[in-house]
């Protein structure tokens, strides 16, 4: 018989909390007076510093605020913008990425590796001899600073629980997160040595996951069989406007700076389903259900602020920039007004119907600062090397609580170029981090229920740049 303090704890919950019921029936271990809540493991990184934009800039850790002057300073810093004289065009991308990525947790480990392509930048600058004088410079680009899609991490384990029954457990998860900023620029010249900047743009984030765990224990009793699946597919428009400045204190020392307000949200839509399905033996089964093809899907912007200074050491450049991106309070990720709804059926086939208000997906954003430092020297044949190093800190305010994954990501860079009227570049770039142990409550067959992750990247970069 299924327990009605059961079916109500089931009611009470929603389908945020459900993975527990599913996880804790299979093992054996629910109380219907005290569940705990689950932490579903999840392979989502939504860190603000992972991907590198830029010809040079990629090659140098992103550490170009200061010394930026060509079509990069669209994202950059526009006030770079007005140090370009001639119009030009800029193409840069990760030609291949290759991430590996690692789930470890509930007695087993879990791995995938995936090559992909992903553009990150397309953008220009128009000056002379389009714009007449010296003073303003127009800008335009569409950038993609943030892209993860791993792949699918899928695996599955088999324990015993007691002495006379065994469980299996299998997990299979996919995402793909990315932001899109189409945008515009316009950098001003106030002085031979200073330079203002603003731009506009619409950050257009998306965000797919699928999500599926099933178990199976076999005890004196029969067969237990549980299953859940979660997909949501959303998409939203943050408007975002940005200032920048530059200052040369000397020949050898240039400062820079931008600040880029919170994302203003000017729409956005998504789908949400979910579905969990608990078989017992005989006829005994709960099956609850929910699906909004018109959810609310919210994806927060945050403020950001960068400072950088540079140096010239003949024909040495370095520099060394600090970003600061500001919290989020708490918000709805996803909202829908869609009900679950709950089928109960007992022993003896007797069908009991409800339907329950669905709980919001709700997330924070932590402040965070990350780190830059790069440079260049010239090398014989008109080329010049490129390296450097950067911090990557996870914004995930709640990491018990998240969909996110919290992974704090250390990488470096190094890569050569070219100059003259076509110029060029190529790199590499690898990035790492493993996360904290992340509990999955109730504990499963009295296994170590700590889950961690470990990625790893590797991205091979070029660009092309042509002043007319």
């Amino acid at each position: 018989m299924i327990d009605p303090a059961f079916v109500t704890v089931l009611r009470r919950l929603g389908p945020a909390s459900l993975l527990s019921v599913l996880v804790a029936t299979s093992a054996g271990t629910l109380s219907a007076q005290d569940l705990p809540p689950i932490r579903t493991p999840t392979s989502i990184i939504p860190n603000y510093d992972r991907v590198l934009i830029g010809q040079m800039e990629a090659l140098e850790g992103g550490a170009y605020v200061a010394r930026t002057g060509n079509a990069g300073s669209n994202w950059y810093n526009p006030a770079g913008l007005a140090a370009s004289e001639e119009t030009s065009l800029n193409a840069s991308a990760n030609a291949y990425e290759y991430t590996t990525i690692e789930l470890e947790g509930l007695d087993s480990k879990f791995g995938s590796g995936r090559f992909r392509s992903a553009s990150t930048f397309f953008g220009g600058v128009i000056g002379a001899p389009v714009l007449k004088g010296r003073d303003v410079r127009l800008g335009f680009s569409f950038t993609r600073p943030v892209v993860w899609s791993p792949g699918t991490v899928t695996g599955a384990t088999r324990f015993e629980v007691g002495g006379e029954s065994s469980a299996q457990v299998s997990y299979t998860s996919g995402v793909d997160l990315s932001t899109s900023v189409p945008a515009l620029a316009a950098g001003f010249r106030i002085s031979d040595r200073f330079r203002v900047g603003a731009s506009a743009g619409m950050a257009i984030t998306s965000l797919r996951t699928s999500q599926t765990l099933t178990s199976r224990v076999v005890d004196l009793t029969g067969l237990t069989r549980g299953f859940r699946t979660i997909y949501v597919d959303g998409q939203t428009w943050d408007l975002s406007f940005g200032a920048g400045v530059q200052w040369d204190v000397s020949e050898a020392v240039r400062l820079g700076g931008t600040v880029n307000a919170p994302g203003l949200r000017i729409a956005g839509s998504g789908i949400a389903e979910d579905q969990v399905v608990l078989g017992y033996a005989g006829n005994e089964s709960v099956d609850l259900s929910m699906r909004d093809p018109e959810a609310r899907f919210d994806y927060r912007e945050p403020f950001r602020l960068v400072g950088g200074v540079a140096v010239r050491l003949g024909a040495v450049e370095l520099e060394a920039d600090v970003r600061h991106y500001g919290g989020r309070s708490e918000y709805a990720l996803i909202e829908t007004d869609s009900t679950v709804q709950v089928l109960v059926t007992d022993a003896d086939g007797n069908l009991t119907q409800d339907r329950v208000a669905t709980p919001d997906v709700r997330e924070t954003a932590r402040a965070v600062t990350n780190f830059a430092v790069g440079g260049n020297v010239p090398i014989p044949g008109g080329f010049r090397l490129h390296a450097g190093f950067f911090t990557d800190r996870s914004p995930v305010g709640t990491p018990g609580a998240s969909i996110f994954r919290s992974i704090d990501l250390t990488g470096v860079t190094a890569g050569i170029s070219f100059g003259g009227r076509l110029t060029g570049s190529i790199g590499v770039s690898s990035s790492w981090g493993t996360s904290e142990e992340r509990d999955v409550d109730p504990p499963v067959g009295g296994l170590p229920t700590g889950t961690r992750i470990s990625i790893r990247t590797f991205n091979l970069h070029y660009a092309l740049s042509y002043r007319f």
